[in-house]
């Protein structure tokens, strides 16, 4: 309770805490102590609170003067002079009396062995971190040299005291970077082209290419194979590719990033942020015309190379990216041609038989890509039978996998074909076999991806057909009727009836809810007094079956 009663005490309660002959009390009392100032301090400004309660400044004057204080209270002291120094107003309070200059400067200290302490450590970057909400607590960090301390605590052995270091150093950063702050402390003349090239300089010297003065070779052997500044180094390069300034800089950054694909040493999580950049840039320099000559006869060499590592890691990374790249130039003919005639595919094609399961998914992943941006390319598709050959190997994969990852993955390929803009005709030979492997497969979530596509070819079936655009009644039941036996024979309406029976939970609700959105498309369609007809006409021998399961499937989930 924050009333009289409870601040009448606070001069009493600062003595004895300054007093070195008593105990200090537990760090829990101290913490609520705290909570209570900062919850009083709330409801002021920072300078009431001072004003009316001297005793509070003597306090930290006297603890910072004391040469037998107790490291729990100095911590305290610490962060209680951050918490009071908050707003402006008690900053101001407690910069004209000295005490913020005494409290956060070491030398001030009467008793420098206390820093040794990693609660006195930790009790300064708390400090330091409540006391930074405005401008005039930043100078004062800036103006100290205090930045330099700060830096030195992330390495501290203390874990506690590295990660408020850390968090303190990101809460400055921050504010450095809001836009009050930005034109005081950033430079003009510093231009987005010396920052990329700086960065393209970094990653070359953590990569072994030290500049050629000797007198620098020293300061930055320890760069060399940092794996963390390597990455850091790479995230920041792929942001920098926003900037049409950079373009003039494509061939340099190109060049760095080839070389940490082609380094046999580039450890593997290094390896997946240069695919990151690399896509990046590629999306962005798609308009300039020797961007195609890069890909083909630069980057294509590299990935065939990087699809043969050691790695699985970097098999599957690579995945990923030809996945990414090519869905995100999806419509670049040039690109297309590129990725078929340089071989790539038959390489995507080959890892469909990797040995790790991850590896496997992700090519399945990448082979359908490759198969929907080839729909664009007609030629393409005739010349080299890519659909024929991946719809071969992806039922394999589908029907005699071991893992899960791999067959999730070709049910998703066929939903992502059947769902794209251009009619696949070749597909329809294969619907049947996917729906009846996907609906008796023992992995749940192939299951759900199933229904899933199956719900996408009800889709695309239903709205497709004739009758969407005939006027007449008895035309339109009978193209819905052609429509809803054409699903029928494909063998959806068996795995939404059989899904029913499924021990899975989410299986169950899914089917269920694709048969309720059938029904409602038939009662929307055909004449009422004819729907039953034709749903029976379709199911008849499993009406009773479907009957009986919605029963078991209610029963099932109301257990308690």
């Amino acid at each position: 309770m924050m009333d009289s009663d409870c601040l009448s005490l606070l001069p009493a309660v600062c003595l004895v805490l300054a007093d070195p002959k008593q105990s200090p009390p537990d760090d829990t009392s101290l913490e609520k102590l705290l909570d209570w100032f900062k919850e009083l301090h709330s409801h002021s400004n920072g300078q009431v609170l001072l004003q009316h309660q001297p005793c509070v400044l003597e306090f930290i004057s006297s603890i910072c003067t004391s040469k037998t204080t107790d490291p729990a209270i100095l911590s305290f002291t610490l962060k209680l002079t951050g918490l009071l120094a908050a707003t402006m107003q008690g900053f101001h309070l407690l910069e004209k009396g000295g005490l913020v200059v005494c409290v956060f400067k070491r030398e001030a200290w009467c008793v420098c062995d206390l820093w040794e302490d990693a609660s006195v450590r930790s009790g300064w970057l708390q400090g330091l971190l409540n006391m930074l909400n405005h401008q005039q607590a930043l100078d004062f960090i800036c103006g100290n040299g205090l930045i330099k301390l700060i830096l030195q605590l992330q390495n501290d052995k203390s874990l506690f005291v590295s990660c408020l270091a850390n968090q303190l150093l990101v809460h400055i950063l921050n504010f450095l970077t809001s836009s009050n702050m930005t034109n005081k402390y950033l430079f003009e003349d510093i231009s987005i082209h010396s920052i990329t090239s700086s960065v393209v300089l970094l990653l070359r010297i953590c990569s072994g290419h030290c500049p050629s003065s000797s007198q620098h070779i020293k300061a930055f052997t320890h760069l060399i194979g940092c794996c963390k500044v390597q990455r850091c180094g790479l995230d920041t390069l792929g942001a920098l590719s926003v900037y049409e300034e950079n373009m003039d800089l494509r061939k340099d950054i190109f060049g760095v990033l080839l070389d940490y694909l082609r380094s046999s040493d580039s450890h593997a999580t290094v390896i997946k942020k240069t695919f990151q950049a690399i896509k990046r840039w590629i999306v962005v320099c798609s308009p300039f015309p020797d961007l195609l000559q890069f890909v083909s006869h630069d980057l294509f060499p590299v990935l065939e190379k990087r699809l043969c590592d050691l790695r699985w890691e970097v098999r599957d990374s690579t995945l990923e990216f030809i996945t990414q790249l090519t869905a995100a130039l999806n419509g670049n003919s040039g690109f297309t041609e590129a990725l078929h005639t340089s071989g790539m595919v038959s390489v995507l094609l080959s890892s469909l038989a990797d040995a790790e399961g991850y590896v496997r998914a992700s090519a399945v992943a990448a082979v359908g890509e490759a198969v929907t941006a080839s729909f664009h390319q007609t030629a393409l598709v005739s010349n080299s039978n890519l659909l024929e050959e991946a719809l071969v190997q992806m039922m394999t994969v589908l029907s005699e996998d071991t893992e899960g990852f791999p067959r999730r993955a070709v049910v998703k390929a066929f939903t992502s074909w059947l769902k794209g803009s251009h009619p696949v005709t070749a597909l329809d030979s294969s619907l049947s076999s996917v729906l009846l492997l996907g609906g008796n497969d023992f992995d749940w979530e192939v299951k759900m991806h199933t229904l899933e596509l199956a719900e996408v070819l009800m889709e695309k079936t239903l709205t497709c057909c004739p009758y969407a655009i005939q006027n007449f009644g008895s035309s339109k039941e009978k193209h819905f009727m052609q429509a809803l036996s054409r699903l029928k024979d494909f063998g959806l309406l068996d795995l939404l009836l059989n899904s029913l029976f499924d021990c899975d939970r989410p299986v169950c609700e899914k089917a269920c809810a694709l048969l309720v959105k059938l029904r409602t498309i038939t009662a929307e369609t055909v004449d009422l007094d004819h729907s039953a007809f034709v749903l029976n006409d379709l199911v008849r021998e499993r009406t009773v079956i479907y009957t009986a399961s919605r029963t078991l499937v209610y029963l099932r989930y109301c257990r308690f």
